[in-house]
Parts: C-alpha cells; sequence; structure tokens
C-alpha cells in the first residue's frame, strides 16, 4: 500500500492518541474528511479507527464503537482486509470495556486470521487484556508470553510497554509484586522516552495497584496523584482510578471516603457505557456501603454485582462479588449466614487466587464456628488465617495473629491469647509508623480494635487493674504516642492552604453581598479533596516514640499526690482504673447506654445558657437541666471512686463516649484542679517532659466583639504586644509557633465531624486548620484556645481522636486549653485573665483554670456556662514553660 499524505495523516493520528487523545480527533477528523472526499478507503479506515480509539479514551463507548465499525466497513469495502482486522482488534477491546467479553474474544479471534506477525502479535497482546479482565490469569498470561518478543523484535515500543504494564497486573493479581514493579519501572521509561501520556497515566495507576496491596499507603497515594494528574491533562476521566482511590481507602479505615469514591465510579462506569466496569464498582460499593454503616444497601448493591458479573460469565469477580454481598449479610444479620457458606466462599477465594479475600472470609467463617456448635470447623478456619501470621503484608499479619489468639483463647490458653494479640498490636505500631499523616495514623489503628478487646476481656474477667489498664492503652490514641519526624513543611501543602483561605474569604464576601456561593463551593470541595491527598503522601524518614512502656509504679511516681482514672468500655459495661499511692484499682461503673443518654443532654444545655437572647425562664430550666444530669453523670462515673479520689487532684483519661466531657461540671469535679488526656502513655510523657523557655503570643481574630480587648489584656500579663487586625494571620501565628512558651488565641471556632482536619480557627487571613498545625518544627509548650468547641475533638470510627486540640498534642504540646462547647466570647474575658495571671504566678494549668471557673460570677448563667466549658488537656498539673523571650510577639 503506498500512502498518500492522506494516510499519512490518519497512521499520525494513531500516533498521537497515546499522547493526546484530543489532539488525535482532530487530527484524525480533518484526515477521515480528506480521505472520504478523494475516496481514500484505506485512511479513512485508519482515520475512523483513530477516532474510535481516542473516543476509549475519553470514555465515549458508544462512539467508539461507531467509529470502530466504521473503520471495519470501510477496509473491507478497500479490500485492505488486514486493517480490517487491526480495526477488529480495537472493536473487541470496546465491546469488552461494554460488558460483551464472549463476543470480544470471538472478534479477536476473526481479526487474527488476516493479520501479519506483527498484527497478530499486538491482537495476542489484545487478547490477554480481555482475559485478565476475565480473571483468566493464566491464558492471559501465555498470551502476553508469547505476543512479547515479536514485538520487542519489531522495535514496537509502545506495544512492548503496554504489554509491561498488562503483564504486570497479571503478575499483581497473582500476588508476585517484584515482577510486577520491574515490568512497570521499565514500562514507565519507555513511556517517558516515546512522550506516551496516556500510558504513562496507566503504568502509575498499576503501580498504585501494586504499592496498595504491598500496603505501602505512602507510595501508592503518590502514585495516585501522579495518574489523577495525567489524566486530568489529558481531559480523560477514568473510573478505575476512582475504584483504586476506594480500595485504598478501604485499606485504611476511611470507610466514608471509600464509599463515596466507590459510588463515583459507579456513576461514571453507568454515564460511560462501561458495563465491565459498572460490575467491579458495584462489588466494591457494596463492601464500602456495609463498612460504612449501611448492611441493607449493602446486600442490594451487592445483589446488583453478582447479577451483572454473572451475565458477563466472570467467574473471576464471582468470588469477589459473593464476598462482598457475604460480609453485607453478615454485618445486617450475622445468625443468618452460616459457617459452611463462609467456609465454600474461602475455598472459592482461595483457588481463584484471591488470598486475601479468602483469608477474611475464613476468619469470620472461623468466630463463626466458635461462637455457635461448629467449634472443630470454626477452629479449622482460623488454623488456615492463623498460619499467615510471619508472612505477607502487615494488615494480613495482624489477622493472623488475631486468628491465633482466638485459638489460644478457646483452648484456655489466655495468656498465650494475650501475647498473640500484644504481638499483632506491635505490627499495627511499625505500620502506623510508615505513615506521617495524622488521620491515617488514627484510622488504621481500628484494624487493632478486637486484639485490645481480647486483652481487655481477659484482664477484667481477672479482675486485674493493671492488665485493664495495660490492655486499655495498647489501644488508646496510639497514633499521637509516636511523632513522625518527617521532611520540612511541604510547600505544595502550604500553597494549597493559602488558595483555600482565598477561596473562603470570597465566599464571605459574595455572602454579604447577598450573592450565591454555589460554585465555591464546589471549587471548595475540591480544594479540600487536593489538600487531605497531598497531606496523606507526606513520607516519614524516622520516629520519635513518645514515652516509654507505661507501669503503674511509672505512672504513680509521675502522679505524686494525684489519682488517674483511666475510663474503659467493653460489651456495652463501663470500667474504671483508678492509680493512686502507687497501686490501680479497678471498679465497675454500670451500663455505658445509661451514661449515653445523659450526655446528649449536656451540649443543649450549654448552649441554651451560653445564648445571650435566652429567656431568664429557659435559662433558669436549662440550668436545673444541666445540674441534674451532671449530677446523674458524677453518680456513675465519679461517686463509685470517691473514696480513692478523697480531695486529690485528678487525670482523667476517657473512652471514646466521654470524649468532649465538660468534666467541671460534675459535683464532685467541680472546683478542683482536673486535667485530661486521650491517653495515660502520653500523659505520663507529657508531665516528664522538660519545658523549654520561649516567648508569649497572644492573637485575636476577626469578628470578636470581646476578643480584641481580652487578647489586649492577657498579652500585657506578659508583657508583650498582641497580635490584632491584619497581623493575626495564618501566616505570622505559624511564624510565631516555634519557640513560643505560651499562646493564647481568642478566634471563632468551627469543628468540622465530616473531616476533623478541617477544624479550623478563623485569622484574618482566613482558617488555621490542623493542617497548618500538623507540620514540623511547630511545637508550643502550652496553648489556650478561646474558641467555640476548640477542645471537642472528632472520634473517628477506629476509637481515635482527631481535631484541634489532638493536633496540638500531637505536635508535642504539653497543655492545652479548651472548650468543648459553644461560648459567647465576652462571657470568656475574665476567666481567661485569670487563667493566665494564674499561670504567669506560677500555678499549674489545672490549678490556674480551676481557680478561674471558681471566680466566676455564679449569677451570670451565660459565664458560669462559658467557664464550665472550658477543660485542661494535657500534663495538667505543672507550669507552663518559662517566658524567657519577652520581645514583642
Amino acid at each position: 500500500m503506498s500512502e498518500t499524505v492522506t494516510l499519512a495523516r490518519a497512521r499520525e493520528a494513531l500516533r498521537v492518541v497515546q499522547v493526546d487523545p484530543e489532539k488525535s480527533v482532530r487530527i484524525a477528523t480533518a484526515a477521515a474528511r480528506a480521505a472520504h472526499d478523494a475516496g481514500e478507503l484505506d485512511a479513512a479506515s485508519v482515520a475512523e479507527r483513530a477516532l474510535g480509539l481516542a473516543a476509549m479514551y475519553l470514555q465515549d463507548l458508544a462512539a467508539a464503537r461507531r467509529h470502530l465499525r466504521s473503520a471495519m466497513a470501510l477496509a473491507e469495502r478497500g479490500g485492505a482486509h488486514e486493517l480490517a482486522a487491526e480495526a477488529r482488534m480495537t472493536f473487541a477491546f470496546a465491546i469488552n470495556l461494554s460488558g460483551r467479553p464472549d463476543q470480544a474474544l470471538t472478534e479477536i479471534e476473526i481479526a487474527l486470521r488476516d493479520l501479519g506477525p506483527l498484527g497478530r502479535a499486538r491482537a495476542t497482546a489484545q487478547r490477554a487484556a480481555i482475559r485478565q479482565q476475565l480473571g483468566l490469569l493464566d491464558q492471559a498470561f501465555d498470551d502476553l508470553q508469547t505476543a512479547l518478543p515479536p514485538l520487542r523484535r519489531a522495535g514496537d515500543v509502545v506495544w512492548v510497554q503496554r504489554v509491561l504494564s498488562n503483564r504486570a497486573l497479571v503478575h499483581a493479581f497473582r500476588q508476585s509484586y517484584g515482577p510486577a514493579i520491574r515490568d512497570l519501572h521499565e514500562a514507565q521509561r519507555l513511556c517517558e522516552q516515546l512522550g506516551l501520556r496516556l500510558p504513562l497515566a496507566f503504568v502509575h495507576e498499576n503501580l498504585m495497584l501494586v504499592h496498595r496491596r504491598l500496603g505501602d499507603v505512602p507510595a501508592a497515594l503518590e502514585q495516585l496523584a501522579t495518574a489523577e494528574s495525567i489524566y486530568a491533562s489529558l481531559a480523560t476521566p477514568n473510573a478505575s482510578l476512582l475504584i483504586e482511590r476506594s480500595e485504598l481507602l478501604l485499606s485504611v479505615g476511611l470507610w466514608h471516603e471509600a464509599r463515596l469514591a466507590a459510588e463515583a465510579a459507579v456513576e461514571m462506569f453507568d454515564r460511560q457505557g462501561r458495563r465491565l466496569g459498572s460490575a467491579e464498582a458495584l462489588l466494591l460499593l457494596a463492601r464500602t456501603v456495609a463498612l460504612d454503616g449501611d448492611p441493607v444497601r449493602a446486600v442490594r448493591e451487592g445483589r446488583r454485582a453478582v447479577r451483572l458479573l454473572g451475565r458477563q460469565k466472570r467467574a473471576y469477580w464471582m468470588t469477589q462479588a459473593r464476598y462482598g454481598l457475604l460480609v453485607a449479610r453478615f454485618t445486617a444479620d450475622p445468625a443468618g449466614v452460616g459457617l459452611a457458606e463462609l467456609r465454600a466462599a474461602a475455598d472459592d477465594a482461595a483457588a481463584q487466587g484471591w488470598g486475601a479475600t479468602a483469608l477474611d472470609l475464613r476468619l469470620l467463617a472461623g468466630r463463626r464456628g466458635l461462637a455457635g456448635r461448629r467449634r472443630a470447623a470454626g477452629r479449622a478456619q482460623l488454623e488456615q488465617v492463623s498460619a499467615a501470621r510471619h508472612r505477607g503484608v502487615a494488615t494480613q499479619r495482624v489477622k493472623a495473629w488475631y486468628a491465633t489468639a482466638l485459638l489460644r483463647q478457646d483452648a484456655g490458653d489466655l495468656r498465650g491469647a494475650d501475647r498473640a494479640a500484644a504481638r499483632g498490636l506491635r505490627i499495627l505500631d511499625d505500620y502506623r509508623n510508615t505513615m506521617a499523616a495524622t488521620e491515617l495514623r488514627a484510622h488504621v489503628s481500628g484494624l487493632g480494635v478486637s486484639l485490645v478487646e481480647i486483652g481487655l476481656r481477659h484482664a477484667l474477667a481477672a479482675g486485674s487493674a493493671d492488665g485493664v489498664l495495660r490492655w486499655a492503652e495498647l489501644g488508646r490514641s496510639r497514633h499521637l504516642l509516636v511523632r513522625p519526624v518527617r521532611p520540612p513543611a511541604d510547600p505544595e501543602l502550604s500553597r494549597l492552604m493559602a488558595q483555600l483561605r482565598t477561596l473562603l474569604a470570597a465566599q464571605a464576601e459574595r455572602l454579604a453581598a447577598g450573592r450565591g456561593i454555589g460554585g465555591l463551593l464546589r471549587e471548595q470541595a475540591g480544594l479540600e479533596h487536593a489538600i487531605r491527598d497531598q497531606a496523606r503522601r507526606g513520607g516519614v524518614t524516622s520516629v520519635v516514640a513518645a514515652a516509654g512502656e507505661l507501669s503503674v509504679e511509672r505512672l504513680s511516681e509521675a502522679l505524686g499526690d494525684a489519682a488517674l482514672v483511666e475510663y474503659v468500655h467493653l460489651g456495652g459495661t463501663l470500667h474504671a482504673v483508678c492509680v493512686t499511692d502507687g497501686r490501680a484499682v479497678l471498679r465497675p461503673l454500670g451500663a455505658l447506654a445509661d451514661v449515653r443518654e445523659r450526655i446528649r443532654w449536656l451540649p443543649f444545655a450549654l448552649r441554651r445558657l451560653a445564648y445571650r437572647g435566652t429567656s431568664t425562664a429557659s435559662a433558669a430550666a436549662a440550668l436545673r437541666l444541666l445540674r441534674r444530669t451532671a449530677a446523674e453523670l458524677a453518680a456513675i462515673l465519679v461517686r463509685p471512686l470517691a473514696d480513692l479520689l478523697a480531695d486529690r487532684r485528678v487525670v482523667l483519661v476517657p473512652t471514646s463516649v466521654l470524649q468532649g466531657m465538660p468534666w467541671s461540671l460534675l459535683p464532685m469535679l467541680a472546683g478542683r484542679p482536673v486535667t485530661v488526656a486521650p491517653a495515660a502513655t502520653l500523659w505520663v510523657d507529657a508531665i516528664e517532659r522538660e519545658p523549654v523557655a520561649g516567648r508569649a503570643v497572644s492573637v485575636a481574630g476577626p469578628g470578636l466583639s470581646g476578643g480584641r480587648l481580652e487578647a489586649e489584656r492577657v498579652a500585657a500579663i506578659y508583657g508583650v504586644d498582641a497580635l490584632l487586625g491584619d497581623a493575626a494571620s495564618v501566616a505570622r501565628l505559624t511564624a510565631e509557633l516555634p519557640g513560643t512558651a505560651v499562646l493564647h488565641l481568642a478566634a471563632h471556632g468551627t469543628v468540622r465531624a465530616d473531616n476533623p482536619l478541617f477544624s479550623s480557627l478563623r485569622l484574618a487571613d482566613g482558617p488555621l486548620t490542623v493542617y497548618d498545625l500538623d507540620q514540623p518544627e511547630q511545637v508550643v509548650d502550652s496553648v489556650v484556645l478561646a474558641a467555640c468547641e476548640s477542645g471537642r475533638d472528632v472520634v473517628a470510627s477506629s476509637g481515635e481522636v482527631l481535631g484541634l486540640s489532638a493536633a496540638f498534642l500531637a505536635a508535642g504540646t504539653r497543655n492545652v486549653v479548651a472548650s468543648v462547647v459553644p461560648i459567647h466570647d465576652v462571657a470568656t474575658t475574665e476567666l481567661m485573665v485569670g487563667l493566665h495571671r494564674g499561670l504567669a504566678a506560677g500555678s499549674s494549668v489545672a490549678d490556674a483554670l480551676s481557680a478561674a471557673q471558681r471566680a466566676v460570677d455564679p449569677a451570670d448563667p451565660h459565664a458560669v456556662a462559658a467557664a464550665m466549658g472550658f477543660v485542661c488537656l494535657g500534663a495538667g498539673l505543672t507550669g507552663v514553660a518559662p517566658i524567657g523571650d519577652r520581645r514583642t510577639g
């Protein structure tokens, strides 16, 4: 075939489609028009094929099929049978994506008849991709091995990189990750040499899958960001990347975000007509929805996935679909799923090569057997899980040690069970320490909840206070106990945060002018998404343990004459361990439900009191409700410990349901110095840490009627100038943080339950968020947050706390004073001035806060509500660091 100018242009369009699909469309459209005008059927066929490929990459399968059918017809009319076969080969892949894999394989076989040696190699590689998506891994691997040598000999580098990338996927599904990474790195090098942007995105997507399966979350996030960036630059939305994002989020316990990504993947696949991908997205959605607390919908989505995969005859993926459906049914009704069904599904998953799925199903089956009358069968399943405790990725080893603990517990070897549970928790600690992002460390802790419960149950049954304390600490605020040593502050994250502040300022201006902000809200969601991803990608160079092994002896030495109370709940019952005078005592407290029911009334009553517009009668009713509820809570939480607490200063370590409790409201704690810590180990570290002298900084954010006066009066106590007006900016404050001994922040506070790391304090140039604080070398000794609910951290699904006060403590701040309720800023001024006077005079932080609270006018309900809402967090029983640098803040 002699090549005309038009044919050359059509072939150029084919080449460019791998680099820039939209540019290829422009070239191919012009070439097709010229070919039709000139009657060049071969050139028209090649141009239509290029248009079909571009439409596929731009996620328009209907257009792709139309162009590819035209390409085949044009070539056949011109007698160019090999050109027709090449178009048919591409058409096969398009109809495969449309959910018709059987027909796709038939089309490939027809194409193979008319192709030359190089074409047959390409078609064989294309057939491998279809077989891989069907789960026919051995056949796919054989095809790839057959196709690669002739492609290399022909110097067909474009197809070589494609084969390498696809072979890497097969390696990954076979759990051969070393060969997978080698193939992908070679494919990446070839793509970069040839400028193949779109295939390069595929390579990074596949690298993400491999790193995710290896448990390397930061590396997977890095590959995700790179792939997303390339896809965005080429305007090629990719639903398969949403699946990978969801899988990655699932691996670290971010259930809700994983669900949102899975929902977006289903919607995109359906919109694009990519039924092959829809089935995979649906089965993932069933898993995420079940974990996110909606088992009824999970069952519905799981059944949809099973039906669709059944129609596509994809036995390999049907195994995963049945797994998702079983988990959903088990979550909705554990008694409705029998051991035999779980065991059969596990055997099927193992046979299909889904090792991690088989492990999860065997763990469920084993627990089901031990809980029922199938003890021997349950043990047999758990023994298979236990065998993986010395191999595989960290998350699988953690589960394997859990299975080992269950086996030993069932055999009556409780000490052995405890050792196995502790071993699993050590693996989890090591895994957590690979992640720099506080959020990831917090959520991944959920993997250890069941292990902690084993040890707790044994210690409670034995009545061992020391044992209960030890096990409670092994599962409490682990993400705060080890501080990662990270590279210097991320300039990209700083840029994104500055962009977010600018956007929020624009929103405020529009609202003030009575204009809509719908578009800006969407832009805000996109920016927050980018910020989360950027922060999560941070790597860890090393870690610094916050504290050594905790013992009652060490705790007692740190406490002196004070008492520590650690609250623990298991199986709906609340317990307390009280440490005083060198010994630990365990006391039962009652039903957790009784505490939860009463706690929910506290915010209502405090908000009513804090609101300036509340009538006298309404305020009086709120005060009565507050006093009654506080007395009832004190009867449950404190009175059983009265003989141990006496008149001591108290350190409180709450369980999840007690996070955010305004403790000074409780009659038996009111008026005495109290400090609250997320974990006893963290408290010991804070109390033992030597304070470093520094300066005092006092800041007032905008929009507070009493904030300016409060900040000025606090600053005067330390002999410094307050940061006010434009000087009270995020940039200025974060620059001041290193070397600050005492920081006072009077600002509007916002708690973001949907994303605690966007909880913020409003400054002159926008919000100061947890992301701003979660940076290296921004350690402040003591912080006072005079802001609404700034001390109310959000409890993650793992039971760990995230928020502003937790962020300061995680960064190494020894003391935080913050409010766990809404406050009126004017009502706090005298309280804050009294607090800082006590600190400046050398009082401990807890003593200074207690004295300031006692000094509040009891006749002013607004001031009382504001004062009682403040808690001391952290060390508490010591003073602040010396004020050594008294230069102007």
